[in-house]
């Protein structure tokens, strides 16, 4: 493919295929649906503007107030919102999704989570690919609403794209292949021989 290199390091690296294979394979999304993504101007934004303007009716997103404006007023998106402007987060989902969240595309976890789960249509579905809220937390945030999962029999799935792992020097590959089939590993074990 005659695309600069750059684009590998985004819609056509590990962050455009985390977010095809999440939205794509996991959701399975029809067009008009609703489709709610917590931290959709991260490295997969380039995606998420694909998908808005050639698939989906309408797409909600919560990012920083420039990147709001940007996606309504130049990019076209149907509406956004900055979570950490509103008091009520499960009122403003509300507000911007009066009758429910057909697909919630999950990259933020803790309140976020919790304030989306109770606004999921029955059958609705969830790709948990990320939870960044939590990662630098002592005692992550207990998620309190994960009852609607059954009740509204909601299909939630987690997924990570790439499951690697990378030893060092030549002399490392006997270790690295007795490991990976004596179940040491999970996903492709990488030996890498040179860094040129």
């Amino acid at each position: 493919m005659d695309v600069p290199l750059s684009y590998y390091t985004g819609i056509l690296g590990m962050a455009g295929i985390t977010a095809y294979v999440g939205f794509y394979e996991i959701c399975s999304p029809k067009k008009g649906e609703l489709v709610f993504i917590s931290a959709a101007s991260g490295v997969q934004f380039s995606f998420w503007a694909v998908i808005t303007l050639y698939f989906l009716e309408l797409i909600y997103l919560y990012i920083t107030l420039f990147k709001v404006d940007l996606l309504k007023n130049i990019l076209g998106f149907d509406d956004a919102f900055n979570y950490n402007e509103e008091s009520y987060l499960n009122e403003a989902i509300k507000r911007y999704f009066p009758e429910w969240i057909d697909i919630y595309f999950e990259n933020v976890g803790g309140k976020v989570l919790d304030s989306v789960l109770p606004n999921i249509r029955p059958h609705g579905h969830i790709t948990a690919c990320g939870t960044i809220s939590q990662y630098d937390e002592e005692e992550p945030n207990a998620t309190h609403n994960l009852m609607y999962v059954i009740i509204k029999k909601i299909r939630m799935q987690g997924f990570v794209v790439f499951d690697y792992f990378i030893v060092e020097g030549i002399e490392a590959a006997p270790a690295a292949l007795v490991g990976h089939f004596s179940g040491r590993k999970v996903g492709k074990q990488v030996v890498l021989v040179a860094r040129d």
